[in-house]
């Protein structure tokens, strides 16, 4: 298997594990968050949605624009990676993709896309949106690159 195989199967691991934990996690929610559960350090769970897109910016935007928007921003991400504009490794675009989509498939069903991690001074947030952060995270702060293929001295014979 060659390195861009290997990098694709595990952005494609990382994709579906993300999905795997945050499309159930966002159902739970649905299902068992009429009122909020408080947890320690002022944290709670409460279901909260989202209509917008990060942060609720165009939350009065019509639903079809911001499905444009997510989707437009996916293939963007796609094509950065297919391209090699964005260099980055398997599990952080995996991170990228996974969230992504999580929140456009969350969005597309109803509309809005399903919160439930509330912190002070913070907006509630989900599963997708914690891995669309650790991959941003990852990017800006250069832990998302691939590794430069180690070179080996010749030795002389």
């Amino acid at each position: 298997m060659t390195g861009p195989e290997r990098r694709l199967l595990l952005a494609a691991g990382t994709a579906l594990a993300v999905l795997a934990v945050d499309v159930p996690t966002k159902h739970l929610a649905e299902q068992h968050l009429a009122t909020p559960l408080d947890l320690p350090l002022g944290a709670q769970l409460a279901l909260g949605h989202n209509s917008g897109i990060a942060f609720g910016a165009l939350a009065d935007a019509p639903t079809g624009v911001v499905i444009a928007i997510a989707a437009a921003g996916i293939a963007a991400i796609a094509a950065a990676v297919l391209r090699g504009w964005l260099d980055a490794n398997g599990v952080v675009i995996g991170l990228l993709a996974g969230g992504a989509a999580a929140n456009l498939l969350d969005r597309a069903g109803d509309g809005h896309v399903t919160d439930f991690i509330a912190l002070r001074h913070w907006p509630t947030f989900n599963v997708a949106d914690i891995a669309i952060t650790l991959a941003a995270l990852a990017l800006v702060a250069g832990f998302g690159g691939r590794r430069a293929p180690s070179t080996r001295r010749a030795s002389a014979a």
